[in-house]
């Protein structure tokens, strides 16, 4: 989660299966709420038409 409301953290990401490798990248950008909350989405590719996307909410108790 990012630091303060607002701010806005990414990530670069790799990764390998059974001799095969990918990669992806991702965010979150914390929102100006009373409960901290962030908004999360990323997409990662496997090699050619192997793509893959997420997108969701993130909070802390």
């Amino acid at each position: 989660m990012p630091s303060a409301p607002g701010k806005t953290t990414w990530q670069v990401r790799g990764s390998t299966f059974q001799s095969e490798a990918g990669f992806g990248f991702g965010f979150a950008h914390r929102l100006n709420t009373a409960m901290p909350l962030s908004v999360v989405g990323g997409y990662g590719n496997g090699g050619g038409i192997q793509h893959t996307a997420y997108v969701g909410i993130g909070g802390e108790f």
